[in-house]
């Protein structure tokens, strides 16, 4: 299917617009309808006679795309961006958001620091940390899945935020050969670098996935902002 005629009108006016629109739309819609087709193929793949609480969550997805879409638009016209919350406090709404979603358990595991990135720079981390439980979600159907969040030992003022899970692991080199259409993985380490923060990713065949996000205010300049 060829890109909506209104940007590929505009393609050369605002690259920056565009590339925001763009992460706008895969974090919030694009995720919220690969949910809903997970348990629309759920319902799918089981006896029809136990097929409706799937269906009936993923009309419910659906429903909340549309929702979210309308409000992407409003905030596209808004020209105020509230200030995020207290960093372990989106990781528990991250949590929460991404349990019900997907109707799994997300183990929350976060300790309380007094360390706190720049505005943008945790928008960015909490965007990371949102796609890598996504990830999890998708990849790893049977596994028990954590978010936690620690002050740094190996330097002051840093911090590290992991995502795991037990599942059966993936490649890493997965995250420089996306399969058509999906680009979230592999453009988690540039995106992180605005934010001045690492990804590190460890994983291999049967023993899961552990995403290592590494914020310092050294690598983030004077401001810490992107």
């Amino acid at each position: 299917m060829p890109p909506p005629q209104v940007l590929t009108d505009h393609a050369a006016a605002d690259t920056g617009t565009q590339e925001a629109l763009a992460q706008l739309l895969h974090d919030d819609l694009a995720q919220l309808l690969a949910f809903a087709l997970i348990q629309l193929d759920t319902a799918r793949a089981t006896d029809p006679a136990g097929s409706g609480a799937a269906f009936e969550h993923g009309r419910q997805l659906v429903k909340q795309a549309l929702h979210s879409t309308r409000g992407l638009i409003d905030g596209l016209r808004s020209a105020e961006t509230p200030p995020p919350a207290e960093l372990g406090q989106q990781c528990r709404q991250l949590a929460q958001e991404i349990g019900r979603l997907s109707r799994r358990k997300i183990v929350l595991d976060c300790q309380a620091i007094d360390i706190q990135p720049p505005p943008p720079a945790q928008r960015l981390i909490c965007r990371a940390a949102r796609e890598l439980l996504i990830n999890a979600c998708k990849h790893a159907p049977r596994a028990d899945i954590r978010i936690s969040l620690r002050a740094a030992d190996a330097w002051p003022g840093g911090l590290v935020l992991t995502v795991s899970d037990n599942g059966p692991g993936i490649d890493p080199a997965r995250m420089r050969r996306p399969a058509a259409g999906h680009h979230g993985l592999c453009r988690l380490p540039d995106q992180l670098a605005q934010a001045g923060a690492q990804l590190e990713l460890h994983s291999r065949p049967g023993h899961g996935v552990q995403a290592h996000i590494h914020w310092q205010p050294s690598t983030a300049g004077s401001e810490g902002a992107v």
